[in-house]
């Protein structure tokens, strides 16, 4: 087995203590969008519009109009092949968000 197929297989391990001295652990085996935990398409909606919103908190855009492009975006994106050219797709996503 090479590094590579070994290192996807890792839990990742998290502590986190607070500022009142608790600690917070959670052990996963397999990483949410992983092959063998994958997300669902709700999921992957919810992930892609929460990186535009907080891309987004940095510009003028409102919340609201921000979240609309970004579904709206991410349906275009289950169509990519209706593109000509990946470029095309990011022409819209730049326009979008401006």
């Amino acid at each position: 087995m090479s590094s590579a197929q070994q290192a996807k297989e890792w839990p990742v391990e998290i502590q986190i203590r607070t500022k009142s001295g608790h600690t917070l652990e959670k052990t996963v085996q397999y990483a949410s969008g992983s092959k063998a935990n994958p997300m669902s398409e709700q999921e992957h909606r919810e992930n892609w519009v929460g990186c535009l919103l907080h891309f987004a908190r940095s510009s003028s855009a409102a919340d609201k109009d921000v979240e609309r492009a970004a579904n709206e975006l991410y349906d275009r994106g289950l169509r990519i092949d209706s593109y000509a050219c990946f470029g095309d797709w990011l022409s819209e996503v730049s326009n979008l968000l401006k």
